[in-house]
């Protein structure tokens, strides 16, 4: 599979990982301790679990990318998971 040309240049999650550190106060303040789910520069929802932001991004987006990060915590965790289908 080639990548495009805006594919190449930007690392994957580059603009959801910006826009978290860009908001991080006022989602840490609004949102504390909850996962959220974040594609491009928009904030999709707040969660109780990892699960179910997960499931909500599947739902949305289908393998992605997005980002799901628990407001609060320093440190990003990225986690890559496969979905398989059977027919």
């Amino acid at each position: 599979m080639e990548l495009t040309e805006d594919e190449e240049q930007e690392p994957i999650l580059e603009v959801e990982s910006q826009f978290y550190e860009t908001m991080r106060d006022e989602f840490v303040a609004k949102y504390p301790d909850r996962f959220l789910l974040i594609y491009g520069a928009e904030l999709i929802g707040d969660f109780e679990t990892f699960s179910d932001a997960t499931d909500e991004g599947v739902r949305q987006f289908g393998t992605g990318p997005f980002l799901v990060r628990k407001s609060g915590d320093e440190e990003l965790v990225l986690t890559t998971f496969t979905l398989m289908m059977a027919d």
